[in-house]
């Protein structure tokens, strides 16, 4: 997550040793992205998705997830995911073999054990996010805690 107002994500997409990988060809294509966060539960199908196959075959699919309709774009998003981000494209910025995507979120879908109703933050008991920190490395959040600025 990059700024609140207006909510921005950037992604960093690699390409494969043949090429631009479908997920990139896809969002420049369209104009349109879902990101779907990880938790612990979904971590393994996760990385599943990630195997290289022809662009025919649907990764998530074969790792055993569920398509869901987006609300304001047209790809689908992860049914099983905690946070799913449905984005629109604002620019790239392009690098040999890479490339950084910016993207407005324009609707979002939280599971509801997530939130607290009263405050709409998250609750960190109830949300592990699982990120890659690089290679096969991954880091569970599960050390929550917070430090507020000190008063002016």
């Amino acid at each position: 997550v990059f700024a609140q107002t207006p909510p921005l994500l950037i992604l960093g997409l690699q390409d494969r040793p043949h090429g631009p990988k479908d997920t990139t060809r896809n969002i420049r294509d369209t104009g349109e992205l879902v990101v779907n966060l990880v938790d612990a539960p979904i971590a393994r199908q996760m990385v599943a998705c990630s195997v290289d196959h022809p662009p025919e075959v649907d990764e998530a699919l074969v790792a055993g997830f569920t398509w869901a309709a987006s609300t304001a774009v047209r790809p689908g998003r992860i049914a099983e995911a905690p946070v799913a981000f449905e984005c629109r494209l604002e620019r790239t910025v392009d690098f040999p073999g890479r490339c950084i995507l910016f993207a407005e979120v324009v609707h979002m879908h939280v599971r509801d054990a997530c939130i607290d109703a009263r405050t709409l933050r998250v609750k960190p008991e109830e949300y592990r996010p699982v990120a890659r920190m690089h290679g096969d490395w991954y880091v569970t959040a599960e050390d929550w805690y917070e430090m507020r600025k000190p008063e002016d």
